[in-house]
């Protein structure tokens, strides 16, 4: 009967002894799963951080190629109205020419 006892109480102790390890198991288990739950929610926001600064990226660059076409449209339209300005002053000159070839001809006309 002394053997049995000794066997229960060896048995409860390391009964006892295995759910403390279980409990301790338990908690770091609850640890795990709470700081889990923490990273699936920062990951949440971090991923609809990331889409938003994404549409903004898009958004910024529609408006910018919208500039860019504004930009190089104007930039066209400067280039043809300095074409047609220097096209204005060259004839402007070649008439200035024309026209003093006239007076010289006329002058050494009117000197005859």
């Amino acid at each position: 009967y002394g053997a049995i006892l000794i066997q229960c109480f060896v048995r409860c102790r390391n009964s006892r002894n295995e759910m403390r390890r279980l409990r301790c198991r338990a908690n770091d288990l609850d640890l795990v799963a709470s700081e889990r739950d923490v990273l699936r929610i920062e990951a949440g926001r971090i991923r609809r951080e990331l889409e938003e600064i994404q549409r903004q990226q898009q958004t910024d660059a529609e408006r910018n190629e919208v500039l860019l076409a504004k930009v190089r449209a104007e930039h066209k339209e400067d280039r043809q109205r300095t074409l047609t300005f220097t096209e204005l002053e060259t004839d402007a000159k070649q008439r200035k020419v024309e026209a003093d070839n006239e007076m010289k001809l006329v002058k050494e006309e009117a000197i005859r």
